[in-house]
């Protein structure tokens, strides 16, 4: 019997080794090493944050990729409703999810129970009832977004045996189930998540404050006016600011002011003299906008402004990065109603309303004063000469945008130089 050449069985079996664990989703020594690396690298960058909501913004990527799933959500304890809140998620549905805690759906289950919850078809009602016999899936989410849930995996979020929210990750790429290495580098997550949400709570409770601090600090409306006007605005359904511009004459100045300072970030009112934001337009619909209540209003190199109700809101800054491209945010702060009137004025771009009046070019440059030496002096803000350039530039872009221009240029002629 011929003998087989020196280390062939050997080979052989290796090979076969190999071919069984990638048949039983077993990892060689080089994967797991890899696995364990890119678990460390995640869980020290999320521990290492100084800014939560910054880092679930720059690292859900990352997560999404460990672990080959479609979508995750971090849902955060509203302990005074005993629901969970979603805090961040991905998707193109900026709309808040709130769950009861509770046996009756599975994040829930997962806040109520503190168990790690691992489901292969959460359209199959078998396969839930044999967790629990209440628990139910919620379809009317998918049934809204167009988006088709099949496997679930949850991990509750606690610190020293509290609970602070839940991980929830959704769908393997491969339609394949969660593995027990899922599970065990989805806890070490939320561990660490726990932990980072623990301090926070800390430093959140020691600068507890409102938006609208300066205000009364300043005796511009009393604590009680100030609780009247948002319990006003509940009834009436409309925003704070509004209500306090209205009935309790406050400056929209100063509101701006105290927006500012709260959020530690520059105020944009709405101006009809904003410049048309060109190009950060592209690709947006002002349905979008307005569902999201986001603005771009400016660019400089690699660096946009955007207008928001709330720049501390993650699912909005996380529809920013998802429809303008930029290098780098300004998240400033814009009252709601100058977000729409933004919305507006920049989208109704091609009606004969936006510049009532205007007439050409030649009308507008014909409005500038030559006003002589007296008018030498730089003098601070908008002057009525400043307004007429900017109406001047905006009818320039659009008519440029009116006849489909790619570019504007400017040339320079000879003339008087004084």
């Amino acid at each position: 019997m011929p003998r087989r050449p020196p280390g062939k069985a050997s080979t052989m079996a290796i090979s076969f080794r190999q071919i069984e664990n990638a048949a039983f989703g077993v990892k060689t020594l080089e994967e797991q090493l890899e696995y364990q690396k890119r678990l460390n690298n995640i869980t020290n960058r999320i521990h290492s944050a100084t800014d939560t909501n910054e880092i679930l913004l720059n690292l859900h990527p990352e997560i999404l990729g460990f672990f080959d799933v479609e979508r995750i959500t971090v849902y955060v304890v509203d302990g005074i409703r005993k629901q969970i809140v979603s805090r961040f998620k991905t998707g193109g549905e900026i709309e808040e999810i709130r769950v009861p805690v509770g046996n009756e759906s599975i994040s829930g289950f997962c806040a109520a129970t503190g168990r790690v919850i691992n489901i292969l078809d959460a359209y199959d009602a078998g396969e839930l009832s044999r967790i629990s016999r209440a628990m139910k899936f919620d379809s009317s989410w998918d049934r809204r977004t167009g988006f088709r849930t099949r496997q679930v995996l949850a991990a509750p979020i606690t610190h020293n045996r509290c609970l602070l929210g839940v991980l929830q990750l959704m769908n393997k790429r491969d339609r394949g189930a969660f593995t027990a290495e899922d599970e065990g580098a989805a806890q070490d997550i939320a561990k660490v998540l726990g932990a980072v949400f623990f301090r926070n709570q800390k430093v959140a409770k020691r600068q507890k404050g409102t938006r609208f601090d300066y205000l009364v600090a300043n005796g511009i409306i009393s604590g009680r006016d100030l609780e009247e006007a948002m319990s006003r605005a509940r009834t009436v359904k409309k925003t704070t600011e509004a209500l306090l511009i209205s009935d309790f004459k406050v400056l929209k100045e100063d509101i701006g002011r105290s927006l500012s300072e709260f959020y530690n970030t520059r105020f944009i009112p709405y101006d009809e003299r904003m410049v048309f934001p060109g190009r950060l337009l592209k690709n947006l619909k002002a349905g979008y906008l307005r569902n999201n209540l986001f603005m771009p209003v400016e660019q400089d190199g690699d660096r946009v402004a955007v207008s928001m109700e709330n720049p501390a809101s993650l699912p909005a800054r996380d529809a920013i990065r998802r429809s303008v491209a930029a290098k780098e945010f300004e998240y400033c702060v814009s009252l709601r109603d100058d977000i729409l009137s933004m919305i507006n004025l920049f989208f109704d771009i091609r009606r004969s309303h936006m510049l009532p009046g205007a007439g050409n070019i030649e009308d507008i440059l014909g409005r500038l004063e030559n006003r002589g030496e007296e008018h030498d002096e730089k003098v601070e803000g908008f002057n009525e000469e400043d307004g007429v350039i900017v109406q001047l530039v905006n009818k320039m872009i659009v008519d440029a945008y009116n006849r489909s221009a790619s570019d504007i240029h400017i040339e320079p002629r000879q003339g008087n130089a004084d």
